[in-house]
């Protein structure tokens, strides 16, 4: 049997209602990005698909983990002026990462796919494939566990900086935080070789988790565009390698962070962007890629 699992969220950022209500508050509710989890009996497969449910003989249970990256806000570039990146968003930028488990030992796919759980598990894992199919970077990686892939989007500025035969290390997160009225969402996962980050994915609601893409130094300023307490308005965020490059991408948009030696990471900020109001906090989406310039 297959099962594929979505969890809705709302509220300006990776924010989700309990036991999958939707709640509407006038102002402060804006439809985001959905979270999916999916299992499959082979290594690899499709992680196209956002929501299905099929019926087939037999019992191996599908989980996917898909957070789709919108586009909601605006900018990047290398200067810290908003300017038209504070009115128009890149609609090519993506910020979504999806995992699909093939066979795995560990209960993590399980608790995954329950609407109301914490996970969080680090492997150490070869690459078994890199492959760029059509907008997506697939990564396949057989690690202690079992074996998995991991989807983002595909780099625009240079080739995925990792190979087959690397052993890296991947760490997945996926915590629902219960605060009172809202379920807070924080997702984020890291895939690293030498300690240096090679794909770095975040989408989480008032916490930027600045310490995922060390060495890189990563701040936000959600003042970029005018906006504010009550005032929706696009944020940025200015990512910085000790010794090399520094840019500054503002939410809805792409960038480059140079990091010397022909290397950099290809960055999608889908969304950096503060809550208006209330209970909605700042929310934080981006993927980071790390490649070797052409």
């Amino acid at each position: 049997m297959r099962i594929s699992l979505a969890f809705s969220k709302l509220l300006t950022s990776s924010s989700a209602l309990g036991l999958g209500a939707l709640l509407s508050l006038s102002g402060c509710v804006e439809s985001a990005p959905i979270g999916e989890y999916t299992e499959s009996s082979s290594s690899g497969g499709d992680s196209d698909s956002a929501t299905d449910t099929d019926t087939e003989g037999g019992s191996d249970s599908d989980t996917t983990t898909d957070t789709e990256g919108g586009s909601d806000s605006d900018t990047t570039t290398d200067t810290d002026t908003g300017g038209s990146f504070c009115e128009a968003s890149d609609p090519t930028v993506d910020g979504g990462f999806a995992l699909t488990f093939g066979a795995w030992t560990g209960s993590e796919p399980d608790e995954l796919a329950q609407p109301l759980h914490n996970v969080s598990f680090t492997e150490s894992c070869t690459v078994a494939s890199v492959n760029v199919d059509g907008d997506d970077l697939l990564t396949g990686l057989d690690c202690a566990a079992g074996s998995l892939e991991l989807r983002v989007a595909a780099p625009r500025s240079g080739a995925p900086g990792w190979g087959v035969g690397e052993a890296v290390e991947l760490s997945v997160t996926d915590e629902f935080t219960d605060q009172s009225v809202f379920t807070d969402v924080q997702r984020y996962v890291t895939m690293r070789r030498d300690g240096a980050p090679l794909i770095v994915a975040v989408d989480a609601f008032d916490n930027l988790y600045a310490s995922l893409i060390a060495p890189i130094a990563v701040t936000y300023d959600g003042e970029a565009c005018g906006g504010g307490f009550m005032v929706e308005a696009p944020g940025n965020l200015r990512f910085e390698a000790p010794g090399e490059g520094v840019t500054t991408i503002y939410s809805g948009h792409h960038g480059t962070l140079q990091l010397g030696g022909g290397e950099a990471l290809d960055i999608d900020v889908a969304r950096a962007h503060p809550g208006p109001c209330c209970h909605v906090g700042d929310s934080f989406h981006y993927v980071a890629r790390a490649v070797v310039l052409p």
